[in-house]
This record gives structure tokens, sequence and C-alpha cells, in this order.
């Protein structure tokens, strides 16, 4: 069963979510905020390390931001998409819309999100599996949720997102 990775970039910062979704339960592995010079040596340790995985990349939309924080952020995206596929892993953009209709049944806003994700993962308190699940976390976790969920339906390989997916190249291995 592959592992997710969901990524939400940013300008200058990037959350970052590994999961595995087995038999309809999402199990957070690790998370986090970096820089995106770190996030970036983050996935690429990830996808060296591990097989079988699959990112899913939070498309980038303008949102209300312009200029050159929305540059620099479609810059990133692409960059997380060539690591992905210079690993030799799948790399899917998907957009907030799609990700929060899905996970939601309705638009973006972070209180419904999170809560939905609460419903179906667990809490947020210590101990539980959200626990710290925040700020560019909270959309990387719905990213890879929507996607490993349709990739368990055999969505990704028929819907229109295929054209974003990367070219099958030689998988890495670790020495």
């Amino acid at each position: 069963m592959p592992k997710y990775i969901g990524i939400d970039p940013g300008p200058t910062k990037t959350g970052v979510v590994e999961i595995d979704y087995a038999n309809a339960v999402t199990t957070v592995q690790s998370k986090g905020v970096f820089e995106n010079e770190d996030a970036a040596n983050w996935l690429k340790c990830k996808l060296c390390s591990e097989f079988e995985i699959e990112v899913a990349i939070e498309f980038v939309q303008s949102y209300g931001i312009s200029g050159d924080s929305l540059y620099q952020t479609a810059a990133w995206a692409g960059e997380f998409r060539r690591i992905a596929k210079d690993a030799g892993c799948n790399a899917y953009f998907h957009s907030r819309p799609k990700v929060a209709s899905y996970i939601t049944g309705s638009k973006w806003k972070d209180s419904i999100v999170r809560q939905a994700l609460i419903e179906r993962i667990g809490g947020t308190k210590k101990g539980e599996p959200l626990h710290g699940v925040t700020s560019h976390i909270l959309p990387a976790l719905a990213t890879a949720v929507y996607h490993a969920e349709g990739a368990v339906l055999g969505k990704w390989s028929q819907e229109e997102d295929k054209e974003w997916r990367s070219s099958s190249v030689p998988r890495c291995t670790s020495n």
C-alpha cells in the first residue's frame, strides 16, 4: 500500500504531511511546516528512503495573493513536483476548491476543513492523531487525504487530473 505526501506550498514556507491510508483509515506519519529549502530536502529524503509514495501538491491559485508571492509559490510547487518526478514518484496537483468540496461538501474554510478531518481521522489534543495539525499542515493533510481516497478508488488513473501526473522514471534506491 503506498504512502501519500501532501504539500501546501507557500512563497517562503511549506506545509508537508506524510500519511498511510489503508482500509479507509488515515494515519499521520510525519508533518511539519518548513522553510521551502528545508521542505525540499525533507521531500528528497522521504522519497529516497521509502517506496510507493505518491505526492499530492495543492495547485496554486490566486486566493487573494498576487505578484511575487503567487509566482514564488508556483515556482516552489513546480520544484516539489520535479523532486518527486526525479525520484520516480507520481506527483499530482489538486486545487483547493476540489479538495474542499470533497472533504467538506462546501467551499474552503479552515474551520470546516479542520472539523471534517477531525471527524475522519481523530482529535487534535496531545496524544490524538491530529495533534499539531495547524497552519500550512491543514491544507497539506486535506490534499493528501483527498488524493489517497481518490487513489483507492482508481480516480487518478482516469480523471482529468492525470494530465498533471509525472511521467514514469526508474525509482530511486537507498544505499
